[in-house]
């Protein structure tokens, strides 16, 4: 199979996503800020929050390769260590189960 490979410009890209949302503990805010210093998507548009909450959720950034319901270590280098990795998915879940409680 072929390997994936890092694009350096655009993991720079990712790994501000990633501590951005560690910053600003808010997809909406996360979005402002990446909009206000100008960073699009590859195809120029302003960074949603879907978008985002993907780009966070995305276990390939980590190191994984995910097939349906197989989670396995991919031969591919990690642009987002592990810790970082897991305290974003500790924030999306706090911030998910906030906003269903309506707070």
């Amino acid at each position: 199979g072929s390997e994936l490979v890092v694009v350096e410009p655009e993991a720079e890209v990712v790994r501000e996503v990633f501590s951005g949302y560690l910053r600003l503990r808010s997809l909406k805010e996360l979005g402002m800020f990446l909009g206000a210093v100008g960073r699009r998507s590859r195809r120029g548009k302003r960074l949603s929050k879907q978008t985002l909450a993907w780009i966070l959720r995305n276990e390939t950034y980590v190191g994984r390769i995910v097939y349906g319901s197989v989670r396995a270590r991919g031969r591919h280098r990690a642009i987002v260590d592990r810790r970082t990795f897991a305290r974003v998915a500790r924030l999306l879940a706090a911030n998910d189960k906030r906003r269903s409680l309506g707070v």
